[in-house]
């Protein structure tokens, strides 16, 4: 399945602008969706805790304190 349309079926937005050089032969695009979350870990409200619900997974949100309660360093 296409990203396009996985996006659109969770209501994101993708943006792809062409930024290909015409001195250089390598087609180069940047694509941006806002609202997606950063690989980086950041425990704020969003899809860590409302993913899973959405999905069926759980009945309710993990609460923070039960995400990682051994957090390692990284």
């Amino acid at each position: 399945m296409a990203a396009e349309t996985i996006g659109r079926r969770h209501g994101m937005e993708m943006m792809v602008r062409d930024q290909t050089r015409p001195d250089l032969p390598l087609p180069t695009v940047k694509v941006l969706v806002p609202g997606l979350r950063p690989v980086a870990a950041r425990f704020g409200p969003g899809r860590l805790y409302d993913a899973p619900v959405a999905q069926g997974r759980l009945v309710t949100a993990t609460r923070y304190e039960d995400v990682n309660p051994i957090p390692l360093p990284l």
